[in-house]
């Protein structure tokens, strides 16, 4: 008599490469991969708000978590998030300094018009 088939695993590990495969053989998502894919969207979120709000606090931030984004395995992300909070924090801190013209007026200029 004939054996039915057994059913194949949905996820099979592989001990030697340490990947996550799904029944067709393509690799699977690492659990680093994704936490990595979030701390880099973190970064760059961190990093457009450094425009507009303290930016010494959130660009820095912004730096260090793609920096970490880039070390679990999303190296895109984590290079985006480092450039922009680099750049919006850079931005920031000029339109601050620009906007605010702190003894002469005790407020708020944009441009000497207001």
């Amino acid at each position: 008599m004939k054996q039915p088939p057994q059913a194949p695993q949905a996820i099979v590990q592989n001990k030697e490469t340490q990947a996550y495969y799904i029944q067709q053989g393509i690799p699977a998502e690492l659990p680093e991969e994704r936490t990595g894919r979030v701390v880099g969207i973190f970064s760059i979120i961190c990093g457009v708000i450094s425009l507009l709000f303290y930016p010494i606090i959130f660009g820095p931030i912004g730096i260090v978590l793609g920096v970490m984004s880039k070390k679990r395995g999303s190296r895109k992300l984590g290079v985006t998030g480092i450039v922009l909070s680099a750049i919006f924090m850079s931005l920031g801190i000029f339109l601050g300094l620009l906007l605010y013209d702190g003894a002469e007026t005790g407020g708020m200029v944009l441009f000497g018009l207001l």
